[in-house]
């Protein structure tokens, strides 16, 4: 019922469906070049969906109607939006690498993202971040730094620690990381659903 009242409100707000459908129809499109699609990327359509249901049941004449029906739909949604919010239900688990880093990081240790772009949704939970030299890049630097760089940069350092997917043979070729490995000798791997965590040190 919840569904033909949002089809109702479409043919009564065309624009809102416009909204509502487009986002999500141009994701899941893009994606059969290049995989872009996750329903956590499209769910801001969601309440747009919950609009259109609303314009629907509006012209409903009996008024117990809507409110049966929205009481009906929270009953039922209620436990998939509960389980949505677990940290089982996301392909990482930022919380506890944070907590990790925050509890096992030692002063002078340093942190090093392969690839770069991971520094800006692992470090959501920022505080053992903030607490660790970055050298994924160097201080107003707009890109990582180079392996030379890097090597300089690795003078005297004793402890980093490796965050980055699974390396494999996609990231077995970054500069940074090949630059990592000749230097210091990895500890044990823990991972955090995709994420991994590496703390490399120095044998002498």
């Amino acid at each position: 019922m919840l569904f033909a009242a949002a089809l109702w409100g479409a043919v009564r707000a065309p624009a809102v469906t416009v909204w509502a459908v487009l986002p999500v129809a141009l994701s899941f499109a893009i994606s059969q070049v290049q995989p872009v699609y996750h329903p956590r990327y499209v769910l801001f359509a969601v309440p747009l969906l919950a609009v259109l249901a609303g314009i629907g049941l509006a012209g409903v004449r009996w008024r117990a109607v809507p409110v049966a029906v929205l009481a009906l739909f929270a009953v039922l949604v209620f436990p998939a939006q509960a389980a949505m919010r677990q940290p089982a239900a996301r392909p990482d688990d930022l919380r506890t690498l944070a907590a990790t880093l925050a509890a096992e990081e030692r002063p002078g240790d340093r942190v090093l993202f392969v690839p770069q772009r991971f520094r800006l949704f692992v470090a959501v939970y920022g505080g053992p971040y903030d607490r660790l030299t970055d050298l994924t890049r160097a201080p107003g630097a707009p890109g990582p730094r180079t392996a030379a760089e890097l090597d300089a940069a690795l003078k005297g350092v004793n402890r980093v620690w490796l965050i980055s997917p699974r390396i494999g043979t996609k990231y077995a070729d970054d500069e940074r990381y090949r630059t990592l490995k000749r230097t210091l000798a990895p500890g044990q791997t823990r991972t955090y659903g995709s994420i991994h965590l590496t703390l490399w040190s120095r044998n002498d």
